[in-house]
């Protein structure tokens, strides 16, 4: 399994991103692509998930739905500390989200967090 990050700001190169990925996955995108309706510059793999930190610290954006959802709510809690903005996010209605999520980031990120088993949860 392999864990992949889209270059958000700047594209590839030396000290564009952390030391561990896979070189054969590193992909440089001229033009930049879309993806999601969100301009990239290409790509870059790793065998195991890097933490947070050094997503934001080089720019990263995670490529599965549900990482980047909980990344969103990570970028959040570095300014609102001692909130637990993602569990009163995820307590919230989904009515209430849906209605919000045309606004919040935020309430987008908790529909999306919502909507995708994740079968590494006991019970499901």
């Amino acid at each position: 399994m392999s864990f992949t990050y889209y270059y958000r700001n700047r594209p590839p190169g030396i000290g564009c991103q952390p030391d561990g990925f896979d070189p054969d996955t590193r992909e440089y995108w001229r033009p930049r692509r879309e993806v999601a309706g969100v301009p990239y510059h290409g790509k870059v793999s790793y065998p195991r998930l890097l933490r947070f930190e050094r997503v934001w610290q080089y720019e990263l954006v995670p490529a599965d739905p549900v990482e980047r959802a909980e990344y969103i709510f990570w970028q959040e809690q570095e300014t609102e500390p001692g909130v637990d903005l993602r569990l009163e996010y995820l307590d919230t209605s989904r009515e209430t989200l849906e209605s919000l999520a045309k606004y919040d980031a935020l309430a987008r990120a908790a529909l999306v967090i919502l909507d995708t088993p994740r079968p590494d949860v006991i019970g499901e």
